[in-house]
């Protein structure tokens, strides 16, 4: 079994490009190297880069989560979660998930979910708590805290289908038939959803909006399937099918 790289090696590895990634130098409170914004600026800095050198063939991609594992172990050495910022929580969290503490990381969600000041916030903080739970095996826990969400204003449900197709029911083990069904809901939400087309991230939403759908439906279909019920499996992959060709009319 390969060992794990150094920090020295990650820094060598970082090293190999013309232009190598650097991390923001600013530096917060004493016991915390850096602000939540800072810290989510170099791991979002760190992952572009990497995926970079993945595609020039300078890294292999199974390296990626060690590299950025390593990375946090190093950032993240020394802190106690406790003195982190109620509003900085979420992005502190989001650094512990990825370096494989996932007990932290939930206990800096739920914090950020109690504390959140606007809905946005409140959405975004509850679907990545949901996703804590799920990895626990918590599923009813994290079911609930996802359709927490359902109540939020269109304009704030983008985030919603999304994080249950692509985080949430990955994570989860067991109970397929309900994830299932969340998968169906969350479809609903998405149709929901109020963006402004005039924006860059309004019409990007727009324009993919059926892809998402379409692979949230037929990972229910699977679902549906795998638990038993053939009948309700067919239902979506027609519903599917349905939605593809009105989409090709268009």
């Amino acid at each position: 079994m390969p060992r794990p790289r150094s920090s020295l090696a990650i820094l060598l590895v970082l090293a190999g490009c013309s232009q190598p990634w650097k991390s923001d130098p600013n530096v917060s409170r004493p016991g915390l190297p850096v602000s939540g914004s800072v810290l989510a600026r170099n791991i979002a800095g760190l992952m572009a880069d990497l995926d970079e050198r993945i595609a020039k063939g300078a890294v292999k991609a199974s390296e990626k989560d060690a590299l950025v594992a390593d990375y946090l172990n190093r950032e993240l050495a020394g802190i106690d979660p406790k003195r982190i910022r109620d509003d900085e929580c979420w992005q502190f969290g989001d650094a512990y998930r990825l370096k494989g503490d996932w007990k932290t990381a939930k206990g800096l969600y739920e914090r950020a979910v109690t504390s959140a000041k606007n809905e946005d916030r409140s959405v975004n903080d509850r679907l990545r708590l949901a996703r804590a739970m799920a990895h626990f095996g918590e599923n009813q826990a994290a079911i609930k805290t996802v359709r927490s969400t359902f109540t939020a204003n269109p304009s704030n449900k983008a985030p919603i289908l999304m994080a249950v197709l692509y985080e949430i029911v990955p994570e989860a083990k067991g109970d397929g038939k309900e994830f299932a069904k969340l998968l169906v809901d969350a479809v609903v939400q998405h149709q929901e959803t109020i963006v402004d087309p005039e924006t860059p991230e309004g019409a990007a939403f727009l324009e993919t909006r059926f892809v998402h759908v379409r692979a949230a439906l037929l990972l229910a279909a699977s679902l549906y399937a795998k638990a038993g019920d053939q009948v309700t499996a067919r239902t979506v992959v027609e519903r599917a099918e349905r939605l593809s060709g009105e989409v090709a009319r268009i």
